[in-house]
């Protein structure tokens, strides 16, 4: 072709004006008026109409050789092929696949109609490098749903985010309560194991999240598609639950050291205050901040109000010796002669025989570190009595106790002095009778002070009507007398209506003897939370709580009273369970119940003991005789 220059021309450089060498079979004028012979000459360019793609057919001319077509001249120049030496193909220049300009050494230009880009596939086809008409590129698929989809593992030295903070906008930072929020969301994340569905099953399962799961609990974490995990989010979220939990160890740390600060003071003997406890120690020691309370401890001794417990157990020192023990005298012996260290004239020691005993008995010869037990009559075979000792002596002197309710707060000095002293007249603790009248035995002061007294706490006059023996019960009356110098003293005293092992003696207070002829009935009482009345009904035995009787005796049920204080007489309302065989040796417990209106139920029980007939020429005891006879629910103390 001849333009701006002679010789080959791709066809994309055509341009109205050119010339291009055309075929003649017959002489014709040149476009300069000469004429030239037939075969080839040269024919202007007038206009140039695109018709659209086609699909044409491609020939490779051996060499330099030309062909025709369409009556244009045409040569090969852009065919290529490999040395056949090497298999290498080679071009002198940059090549353009879909471009004529191309910007370096391969370009490819998309082509109308046409959405894939570039695609390198294996020899069955199978996908292995794609690009689309946008430019995302697929290596394994042909479906890239990112800007690079790889559909396998990818092997890399580094991932590298880019982060400085010219390429960013929006920068705002994360709160120490988001952090402690990501990290609460980390801890809800549910790890899963899986296989993707494009991979061998046999492979080893993978370890990570699933994306629908996340949403609902950390959807920071997923691609902006939801379908993902995005791992530099992933590992941004990992260091701020970090931080969380860092902080959350530093609080522990602070904590642990004030506790172990506390420890050490309260080894030492002191407590320091903490700065927002409900309890305020100040810089006294332990047994003043238990003092706030109404627990009394000093010198080994513990000191309470009032002491409810599921069982108290009766602890053996090193020496062997223990506030509770067990004492056999021997068939045709009258006394036992108990020693324990713990025994002092002022202890009270409650006895309970563990089988059945002839005649009265009585505690006697009360020393330090002794008492004996005498009987009435020798008894025919071995009998055991269980007993338990309570001391009266140790009373700390205490602070003035919390009335209505409230803590004490620390203001009021406790502590005695020589002048403001208070002893206890009487026992301590003090043992009446339900239905019997109480009278304070007092106390006295070493200085004459005045004496307020507490009832439970609440301060109150001591009376027959502060301190009522209707039902049994206990009450702690607390004695409290201040000097002319603000020195305080208390004491306290504890009045316990009814026997302390669950029985209730009603008349006369409890003699020294274990024969006396008080009645001893067993109250139970329920209560019912509906209802304002709380009391049960008191039952009274008619005669004695244990009788006995010989094989062939007749028994004759002397029965049982109930009155209630509110329903009166509810004697008519008692039921009574069990029943005696006298024709069998043995014991029977006969339980006489009343149950008043607000469903409260008082008990009393009567234990009948069946002997064996004496041998001819015996004593024979009958119901009527004025022997007692101790068993095994009933308790003495003296």
């Amino acid at each position: 072709m001849r333009g701006d220059r002679e010789g080959w021309y791709k066809v994309s450089d055509l341009a109205v004006g050119a010339e291009i060498a055309v075929p003649s079979e017959r002489p014709r004028a040149d476009i300069d008026g000469s004429i030239e012979s037939p075969g080839i000459f040269w024919d202007e360019i007038v206009s140039i109409t695109h018709i659209g793609r086609e699909q044409v057919y491609d020939i490779e001319v051996e060499g330099t050789h030309n062909f025709v077509g369409n009556d244009i001249f045409a040569h090969n120049t852009y065919l290529l092929s490999a040395d056949p030496t090497t298999n290498i193909v080679s071009m002198g220049g940059p090549v353009g696949i879909g471009t004529t300009t191309p910007s370096a050494a391969l370009s490819v230009q998309g082509v109308s109609g046409i959405s894939d880009l570039f695609n390198i596939a294996s020899s069955t086809g199978e996908s292995m490098f794609y690009v689309n008409s946008n430019g995302s590129v697929g290596i394994g698929t042909t479906t890239p749903n990112h800007t690079l989809t790889v559909a396998g593992d990818i092997g890399a030295i580094a991932f590298v985010n880019t982060s400085t903070r010219s390429a960013k906008t929006d920068i705002n930072y994360v709160t120490a309560s988001t952090t402690d929020d990501m990290l609460n969301q980390l801890v809800q994340l549910k790890v899963a194991t899986y296989l993707y569905k494009i991979e061998p099953q046999q492979d080893p399962l993978r370890l990570g999240f699933i994306a629908e799961d996340a949403q609902t609990i950390a959807p920071e974490i997923l691609s902006p598609d939801g379908k993902g995990v995005d791992l530099y989010k992933l590992a941004t979220f990992n260091i701020a639950a970090t931080q969380a939990l860092a902080a959350r160890v530093d609080a522990e740390n602070v904590r642990l050291t004030s506790l172990e600060a506390r420890v050490t003071a309260l080894e030492n003997g002191s407590i320091t205050s903490a700065s927002g406890s409900p309890l305020s120690l100040g810089t006294s020691s332990l047994a003043s901040a238990l003092a706030s309370f109404g627990a009394y401890i000093q010198k080994g001794i513990a000191q309470f109000g009032t002491l409810v417990a599921d069982r108290f157990v009766a602890a053996t020192n090193s020496a062997g010796t223990s506030s509770a023990g067990t004492v056999t005298i021997l068939a045709g012996n009258t006394v036992a002669q108990v020693a324990n260290a713990y025994v002092t004239p002022g202890t009270k020691i409650f006895v309970t025989f563990t089988a059945s005993t002839t005649g009265a008995w009585y505690i006697s010869d009360k020393q330090n570190g002794s008492f004996t037990l005498k009987l009435e009559q020798p008894q025919a075979s071995n009998v055991s009595f269980d007993y338990f000792l309570v001391q009266t002596e140790g009373q700390i002197a205490t602070s003035t106790p919390v009335t209505g309710g409230s803590q004490n707060s620390g203001s009021q000095t406790s502590g005695t002095s020589s002048t403001a002293a208070i002893t206890l007249l009487g026992d301590n603790p003090m043992h009446v009778s339900v239905g019997s009248v109480f009278a304070d035995p007092g106390v006295v002061v070493a200085s004459g002070a005045p004496v307020t007294t507490f009832i439970n706490g609440v301060e109150q006059v001591v009376s027959t009507t502060t301190i009522t023996t209707s039902s049994p019960t206990t009450y702690i009356i607390t004695y409290r007398a201040i000097d002319a110098a603000g020195n305080t003293a208390t004491a306290m005293r504890s009045v316990i209506v009814g026997n302390p092992d669950g029985t209730v003696s009603t008349g006369a207070a409890s003699g020294a003897s274990g024969g006396s002829s008080a009645t001893t009935t067993t109250a139970t009482a329920s209560t019912t939370a509906a209802s304002a009345d709380t009391t049960p009904p008191v039952v009274t035995l008619n005669g004695a709580a244990a009788m006995q009787l010989t094989v062939g005796d007749a028994f004759t049920d002397p029965g049982a009273t109930a009155t209630d204080n509110v329903d009166g007489d509810l004697t008519a309302k008692i039921v009574e369970t069990g029943s005696v065989d006298t024709t069998t040796v043995g014991s029977y417990t006969l339980t006489y119940s009343a149950t008043d209106a607000a469903g409260n139920t008082g008990s009393a029980s009567r234990l009948v003991t069946v002997l064996a007939a004496p041998a001819a020429g015996a004593a024979t005891s009958t119901a009527s005789t004025t022997t007692t006879t101790t068993t095994a629910t009933t308790t003495s103390s003296t």
